[in-house]
């Protein structure tokens, strides 16, 4: 904030320990709230030093006049530092295993927040065929899925291994680290062996919904499969 100008009334318990309660007046004329002091050391000019107690302690320097009024000027911007959270650990599946369902739900540890009263906002859950996480099959920020996902169908394929991570996001703004990132691989059942997805005994290569002349079965954006009571 703006460098401060404090006035106000000290009260003495009578053992030698003062208490100031200021009217805080900034520099550029407005009137804030008042300030509490509970702490003083004095300078080797004889001037004094104050401690501000609140949640957001500030150090404000001044004399102190003959008629129990002070002068407090406090010269330096206010900054409050909000921490972000701690780097999230995975649980779920564990590192490393396989024979994984191809829509398994990821499990994340508990959101801590060493700032008392951030809450958890927002967790970014990032999944990956490649180590590095320089393109991704799965990447979503939920408000919802804080500390566990479900991964939908058709985002994984058969007998291939990804790689998942996380990071939280708190009531501040402040995003941790991102979590340590585990593998797994998903189970192999032989039922999709082009890997597109759609069970091979499911697959229908002559429909063609949007009419563009090429199967949709071929098409990146479209899936189709015979149902049991039809097609789809």
């Amino acid at each position: 904030r703006d460098a401060a100008i404090l006035r106000g009334s000290i009260n003495f318990d009578g053992v030698g320990n003062f208490t100031l309660t200021a009217q805080d007046f900034h520099s550029n004329g407005e009137s804030g709230s008042g300030t509490a002091f509970g702490t003083y050391s004095v300078n080797s000019d004889g001037s004094f030093t104050f401690i501000d107690t609140s949640d957001t302690p500030e150090t404000y320097y001044g004399n102190i006049s003959s008629d129990n009024n002070i002068t407090v000027i406090n010269p330096v911007q206010k900054t409050i530092i909000s921490s972000p959270p701690d780097k999230p650990n995975l649980l779920s599946p564990a590192n490393g295993t396989s024979g994984v369902s191809l829509t398994p739900t990821l499990q994340t540890g508990s959101f801590l927040d060493p700032d008392n009263g951030d809450t958890h906002l927002q967790t970014e859950w990032q999944i990956s065929t490649v180590s590095d996480f320089s393109s991704t099959v799965l990447n979503e920020i939920s408000a919802v899925h804080l500390t566990s996902l479900t991964v939908p169908h058709l985002t994984l394929n058969e007998g291939t291994t990804y790689y998942w991570q996380v990071r939280f996001q708190d009531s501040s703004n402040n995003w941790s680290e991102w979590s340590d990132s585990y593998s797994f691989t998903t189970l192999t059942t032989m039922n999709d062996q082009n890997s597109n997805g759609i069970p091979d005994s499911q697959e229908n290569d002559t429909v063609d919904l949007d009419n563009d002349g090429t199967p949709d079965i071929l098409q990146n954006d479209i899936k189709s499969l015979n149902t049991v009571i039809g097609e789809g």
